[in-house]
């Protein structure tokens, strides 16, 4: 008989329940425990092409993916810089935390 592995299941129940937050221009947000692969596969791409730095553009996209659309507008909006955003960004990275678009709307 041949193996079989739900892996919707699986993925389902590895990270239920499990986040943090961060407060950010008094609002506070709720971030899951990981990162999507779209980020790990693009600065793959980047150190694959031999850039050390990301642009700008690659820098807001990718923080678009981590972060959520939504989320990166809305700071903007309130004055965030790109250094900032990349510091954000930075802290997410490190500590597997990514905020998504769906848990943004959540208030304290």
């Amino acid at each position: 008989m041949k193996k079989y592995k739900d892996f919707d299941e699986f993925f389902e129940t590895m990270n239920k329940d499990k986040e943090t937050k961060i407060r950010l221009y008094e609002k506070d947000y709720f971030l899951p425990t990981e990162i999507p692969a779209t980020v790990m596969l693009e600065l793959h791409s980047q150190m694959q092409a031999g850039n050390e730095t990301l642009t700008e553009a690659k820098q807001i996209s990718m923080a678009i993916q981590m972060l959520g659309e939504s989320n990166v507008k809305e700071w903007c909006e309130k004055g965030m810089t790109m250094n900032q955003l990349a510091e954000i960004m930075k802290w997410s990275m490190s500590s597997g935390d990514a905020p998504t678009e769906s848990k943004k709307k959540m208030k304290a």
